[in-house]
């Protein structure tokens, strides 16, 4: 592993840390507000006015800045599994906001999750031919996109807690893997203001960040934190990866013992999503509803 892949390494576990600060502080404020619709905008703009929500979107600004400098020195392919390390350090962020133990099934679910990154990682990621992919690949890239969180968003409107949860973490979590191959871009113009103002990904990357948002604070209302954070945090790099591949040119192992290591690796972060989601936790996150009527 060369410098430059280890600079963007750290950096990439720096920014799940702070993403994972992020996450349970949100998902404390939603659990406090009364139950809204899936996608409500109403419900964002009542967490504008709780003082816990807007101090952690300052966790959220220092991990989105950690990301971009790491997507500058690194791959897509690499980068963006490395998120999931904010598995480590979530439950350890509820716990201690919350002030109770760590719920042990989502310390082993996070250790799954954790195992199978590892083993991601491993298998390999190469940079890309390009940073700048063409307007054909972008238009495929958005398409795919609105077609998986529309499924999603269907299974979570029929799907109870926390598989209601599941569904919309996937839905956020592919709208944030579009929003880190629009960063990867974006990432190439600094310091160049100029430049970066006048490329539109910038302006995508802002609107699929505020449909995001929504998508988002929605998931922390319908289920335990790692019910919905595991969901979201795999499949951002999930997708991360595949637009990668698709439209940056990068590459992962595809043969020998790499591509058995890729394999066990996807199995182990379906393991980690089922036993976070089939958790019968929600009693917390009743009881934060309750405290809120």
């Amino acid at each position: 592993m060369g410098p430059v892949i280890l600079l963007a390494t750290v950096l990439a576990i720096a920014a799940g840390a702070a993403f994972a600060v992020t996450a349970a502080l949100q998902h404390r404020a939603a659990a406090q507000e009364a139950e809204h619709h899936i996608g409500d905008p109403r419900l964002l703009l009542r967490l504008l006015r709780r003082p816990l929500w807007l101090a952690s979107n300052l966790a959220d600004l220092l991990g989105a800045g950690l990301q971009a400098v790491a997507l500058r020195f690194g791959p897509l392919a690499l980068v963006q599994p490395l998120l999931i390390s904010s598995l480590i350090f979530a439950p350890g962020a509820e716990a201690a906001l919350n002030r109770q133990p760590v719920n042990r099934r989502s310390l082993f679910g996070a250790s799954l999750g954790v195992l199978g990154l590892a083993l991601f990682v491993l298998s390999g990621a190469t940079a890309g031919d390009t940073t700048d992919p063409s307007t054909h690949a972008w238009l495929l890239s958005g398409i795919a996109t609105v077609a998986a969180v529309g499924v999603c968003l269907v299974g979570a409107a029929q799907s109870a807690k926390p598989w209601s949860a599941v569904w919309l973490g996937i839905a956020t979590g592919t709208m944030y893997g579009y929003m880190s191959a629009l960063l990867k871009t974006c990432s190439t113009q600094f310091p160049d203001l100029g430049a970066l103002f006048g490329h539109w990904q910038l302006y995508g990357f802002a609107l699929v960040g505020c449909a995001g948002l929504v998508v988002n604070q929605s998931m922390y209302q319908r289920g335990s934190l790692a019910a919905g954070l595991t969901a979201l945090t795999i499949s951002e790099p999930l997708s991360g990866c595949i637009f990668g591949t698709t439209a940056f040119g990068e590459s992962v192992a595809t043969s020998g013992l790499r591509l058995t290591a890729l394999v066990v690796a996807v199995g182990l972060l379906i393991a980690a999503v089922w036993t976070v989601a089939s958790d019968r936790e929600d009693q917390q996150h009743s009881e934060l509803h309750a405290h809120a009527h």
